[in-house]
């Protein structure tokens, strides 16, 4: 274990590298930021607990979810993919209200259903922005880098409300093709 000067010392040395790396590079960095992110400043999910949110949106129990996990071997991919069928069936008979009718057109790819319930459950979470002050002091660190870019696969739009000035680019339309 290690005390709290030999981690105040860690941190003095990283920063400082990070410092002196930044200022030879001439260039601001570019963050990669995960779904940590979202669960440590809006209680955001992680992928299972996501996933258990949309099953009980689609009217699945717990135990159905459990079932489907142990079934794949607890793979989170797969569990996914096994719960977008059962919701891609689920939608298309008692969950058909839930959707806009454009959802069930040929050439829509099944999963849609599955993420416009993670989409819907993620929405209630946007404005639920962490107000304490080392959460309000450590947003404003993060602001204060002022990245060039940030990626990020997070469905939330947590990123989107404290970078505004940022242009949202999704998918394969980052990437040109000739």
């Amino acid at each position: 274990m290690i005390t709290a000067s030999q981690y105040e010392e860690y941190q003095a040395k990283n920063v400082a590298f990070i410092k002196a790396m930044l200022e030879g590079v001439g260039c601001r960095p570019v963050l990669f930021l995960g779904s940590g992110i979202s669960k440590r400043y809006i209680g955001g999910p992680s992928w299972h607990e996501l996933l258990a949110e949309v099953a009980k949106a689609a009217g699945l129990t717990q135990e159905h979810l459990t079932y489907l996990s142990q079934k794949v071997d607890n793979d989170p991919i797969e569990l996914g993919s096994r719960l977008a069928d059962k919701i891609h069936e689920w939608a298309w008979t008692h969950g058909r209200n839930s959707f806009p009718a454009e959802y069930f057109a040929a050439g829509v790819d099944k999963s849609i259903f599955l993420k416009r319930l993670a989409a819907d459950h993620l929405k209630k979470l946007a404005h639920n922005v962490a107000t304490d002050q080392q959460s309000t002091e450590e947003i404003a660190l993060l602001k204060k880098v002022a990245p060039h870019a940030i990626i990020t696969t997070n469905f939330d739009s947590f990123l989107e409300s404290q970078f505004p000035e940022f242009e949202r680019v999704v998918g394969e339309k980052l990437y040109r093709y000739p």
